[in-house]
């Protein structure tokens, strides 16, 4: 298969066979060589080339065009006027009855608002600014001091568990028992609890959970007050420790 080399950008480039050729852009003048040939010559010399030379139009003469247009105008320049005249009288046109549409329908708008009072106000309510200030969100105006006591006591009232902290001690006494001390120490600044439901968990050395007992504080636990209660469990023999959680309590005030 014959390769050839080219010369483009003043550089050789190759060898390309001929379905490689096809995509360099060759031109009847671009300067090809091969084995067996004594000098570069143009492609178009090379008849295998010749089918995949570049064809480019002859160069378009301006002055041809101008020549032509100068003895023969065309129709579209002789007749222009009267269609620039019609499309500039049908714009006028429009623009009148658009602009008497819009004052038509400003004048109706004004009375309408003046002669009903009811539909002033439902368009004064709807308008942007007051749909922005109706919609402005809460967060941005500052709580006065009897909107957070009031935002504090209701979140105290809604979640005890988290205001109730607990705390245990345990021990195992001479007869076998497990004995556990809870300490509940009430946190929150308004709300007392009453009724205070927990669970003791009973947790080996490796903390899985041996066993757990339900149990129920029936005091008054005022705000910053604590209360305490001991139990005693004939609990699992491998039992290191209790833990207590408070599940939930009763609003007292």
């Amino acid at each position: 298969m014959t390769k050839y080399f080219i010369q483009q950008n003043q550089q050789s480039h190759g060898p390309f066979t001929i379905e490689e050729l096809k995509g360099k852009g060759i031109t009847s003048s671009t300067p090809v060589w091969t084995e067996g040939m004594a000098e570069w010559r143009p492609a178009s010399s090379v008849e295998e080339l010749i089918p995949i030379i570049l064809k480019t139009p002859p160069p378009f003469s301006a002055q041809t065009s101008d020549d032509h247009e100068h003895l023969y105008p065309s129709n579209s320049k002789r007749n222009k006027w009267p269609i620039i005249a019609g499309i500039s009288i049908v714009a006028a046109v429009i623009a009148i009855f658009v602009f008497s549409q819009n004052s038509s329908s400003e004048n109706n708008s004004k009375d309408a608002s003046t002669t009903d009072p009811v539909k002033s106000a439902v368009l004064s309510e709807s308008s942007p600014d007051t749909v922005t200030q109706r919609h402005q969100p809460y967060s941005k105006r500052e709580l006065s001091e009897a909107e957070k006591i009031a935002a504090s006591v209701l979140h105290e009232k809604n979640n005890p568990s988290t205001y109730i902290s607990g705390s245990v001690r345990s021990w195992e006494n001479f007869v076998d028992e497990f004995v556990v001390e809870v300490d509940l120490f009430n946190i929150a600044k308004h709300t007392a609890y009453k009724d205070i439901k927990i669970t003791i968990s009973f947790l080996s050395k490796t903390g899985t959970v041996l066993g757990k007992e339900n149990e129920v504080v029936y005091e008054y636990l005022g705000a910053g007050y604590s209360v305490k209660r001991k139990y005693k469990y004939f609990a699992h023999e491998a039992t290191h420790r209790a833990v207590v959680e408070v599940v939930n309590a009763d609003v007292a005030n």
